[in-house]
């Protein structure tokens, strides 16, 4: 067995003490640098409903359909049935791995007069069934889900520690990469032995509540011999499986010196090297009806006639009510919908999660293969998590788009016209303009002031934001007649 094989080629570099086996599930084999260890047992225990089964299934799924592993999947709980059509759930097929011989499918259910030989609880009954399926397919690779029901009725510790050092000892011989799935309290530790003895790696997942909002995090609280990420970890469950959140990278962002025009006419001219870099951030805030959108579009537009394809992700307006707005401005999305370059998101805050609405983005992303993202109002998340959650999301889409080269464009409601507080984000971007209303003579003018452009000099002067029938521009106020 090439044990190589197993190992990411984007940790190789990382001076490790043991291989590892990649899990193909998202954001995973990243946060444990490089996936589960090889040839050992891995720990994921949670409460229930925390996704224990579905990572589990997806670890032995993934194994035959990305990397060629055969694997067994052995549950104590569920029927064989019911195990396929959930797995089926996440879009594999699983009638063809079975036809294939890289999948079995097991529900062993044994009796407890089958695990006591004369009067001593004996394992061995259960390890030939599990040898059984485990030559059947020639695996490399078993889940065994709840794994401490096997144990359930052994009373004396002494003896629980002995068997279950036995099972672990014969999946190594094995060499199976095991995965065991174990229902933790929700207000209690493991059974005493199950820490002690699986210490190669033990990865915690919770589903809990806060304000009010449901969430799901993992956490990876030991691996020996590995580095691996220390925090709490948002995660997903879809139709495509598990998805860990990306984490903020450890890698240097990606920098242009190009340059990305505003499409406001007059407002290039302000900045020094007319127009934002590419792969930058840009906040664009202000009050209700100072033109943020209008902005964000024309940004839009402009990458759009350089043939840049553009993601705009709308929280407010409907698809149809956003191209209908911006038609007196002469912006024509359609156009370039059709064409291809434009794809606009619509979607309600409110529907989702921090973690739902996170993936979604990525996945539109990796899809599209934008040069340019707009979040417009991305204000609306507060209402999806906690403050210093959204913040935490917001940091990893930065992160994420700049080491992508992504330019992106923030447009953020504000309360009062002279305060960027919600959530903060001025210090998260590169750039930040401030649309304002500024009384002259007797009318509320709608007004641009240039807050920062990193690396580059700009105005600080105010200026009056026009919006005509070809797009925005903007003036001095002298030329503008009261």
């Amino acid at each position: 067995m090439d044990i190589n094989k197993y190992q990411s080629m984007d940790y190789q570099n990382e001076k490790q003490n043991i291989s590892k086996v990649l899990t193909g599930i998202a954001g995973l084999d990243q946060i444990t640098l490089g996936g589960l260890p090889y040839a050992r047992p891995t720990l994921v225990s949670g409460g229930a409903g925390s996704g224990k089964t579905a990572l589990a299934m997806q670890f032995i799924l993934n194994g035959i359909n990305m990397f060629d592993d055969p694997g067994v999947f052995i549950s104590l709980e569920e029927s064989e049935e019911d195990l396929r059509i959930n797995m089926a759930s996440f879009g594999y097929d699983i009638t063809e791995m079975e036809d294939s011989g890289m999948l079995s499918v097991e529900n062993i259910k044994l009796q407890r007069t089958t695990l006591y030989k004369s009067g001593y609880f004996d394992l061995s009954p259960l390890l030939i069934r599990i040898e059984e399926a485990v030559n059947n397919v020639n695996a490399r690779r078993i889940a065994i889900d709840t794994f401490e029901l096997i144990f359930n009725d052994i009373q004396d510790e002494n003896v629980f520690r002995q068997e279950l050092i036995k099972l672990i000892s014969w999946l190594k011989k094995q060499k199976l990469t095991a995965i065991f799935t174990s229902e933790k309290p929700a207000d209690g530790p493991f059974k005493p032995g199950i820490e002690e003895f699986i210490t190669d790696c033990v990865i915690e997942l919770k589903h809990k509540m806060v304000d009010d909002i449901y969430t799901r995090r993992m956490h990876i609280l030991k691996y020996r011999g590995s580095g691996h990420g220390t925090n709490e970890y948002p995660f997903v469950i879809d139709e495509n499986g598990i998805s860990i959140l990306p984490i903020t990278s450890e890698e240097i962002h990606h920098i242009s010196d190009k340059i990305i025009s505003t499409g406001i006419r007059g407002l290039d001219d302000k900045i020094g090297k007319n127009g934002f870099y590419i792969g930058s951030s840009t906040l664009i805030s202000g009050l209700s009806g100072t033109g943020k959108t209008s902005f964000s579009v024309s940004v839009c537009v402009e990458a759009l006639k350089q043939q840049k394809k553009c993601l705009f992700f709308t929280f407010e307006e409907s698809v149809s009510q956003l191209k209908r707005n911006m038609k007196p401005l002469g912006f024509d999305l359609d156009h370039y919908e059709k064409e291809g370059l434009l794809k606009i998101v619509s979607t309600r805050p409110s529907l989702f999660g921090i973690e739902t609405h996170l993936v979604s983005i990525y996945r539109d992303v990796e899809n599209f293969d934008p040069e340019l993202v707009v979040f417009d109002p991305v204000t609306d998340l507060i209402q999806v998590g906690p403050k210093f959650e959204v913040r935490s999301m917001l940091l990893r889409i930065i992160d994420y788009l700049k080491n992508r080269l992504i330019t992106i464009i923030f447009t953020s409601l504000i309360s009062s016209a002279d305060s960027e507080r919600r959530l903060g984000m001025s210090s998260m971007v590169d750039n930040w303009i401030s649309l304002e209303y500024i009384e002259y003579g007797h009318e509320n003018i709608p007004s641009l002031r240039i807050i920062k452009i990193r690396g580059m000099k700009h105005s600080r002067d105010k200026f009056v934001l026009n919006f005509t029938g070809e797009g925005l521009m903007i003036s001095d106020f002298e030329n503008t007649r009261p």
